[in-house]
């Protein structure tokens, strides 16, 4: 398992629970699955953490997702990475908020709309900064 800098400011129970999953790939009573791509990948929350485990499964070991988020990793528009294994997972720091369809269910003013796609602008030169195209950038995500 490797680990970014970001895993070294996380709290040692935290870091302690990641230790542990990596050598026995066992999930604590405080982790549930949260959304399930069946050949792809499982997405657990640790909770009370504020931590998203992704476990790749046979169809969804390509590592990309791991890739993308190291090279992104100084960008306020991605979440931070603490750990990974490649082909196996990794934990990442879970994003909190709504996404676009929920804010403007609930209604938006013409302003933060604009302040909305900006900062989508501003995501988007980061990935091409890196030279990350990634054709799954979506509103939704």
């Amino acid at each position: 398992m490797r680990v970014t800098n970001y895993f070294y400011e996380l709290p040692e129970e935290t870091k302690e629970s990641i230790y542990l999953y990596e050598y026995n790939l066992i999930l604590s009573k405080e982790v549930e699955i949260i959304q399930l791509h069946r050949k792809r990948s499982i997405v657990y929350e640790m909770k009370n953490k504020g931590i998203i485990l992704k476990k790749f499964l046979s169809e969804g070991k390509g590592d990309n997702d791991i890739y993308a988020l190291l090279e992104l990793n100084s960008s306020p528009y991605f979440p931070k990475i603490y750990a990974y294994k490649k082909r196996e997972f990794l934990f990442v720091e879970k994003v909190n908020g709504k996404t676009l369809s929920q804010v403007l269910k609930e209604g938006i003013t013409n302003n933060e709309l604009k302040e909305i796609v900006l900062k989508m602008i501003e995501a988007k030169k980061d990935m091409m900064n890196v030279d990350r195209y990634d054709f799954d950038f979506k509103i939704e995500h």
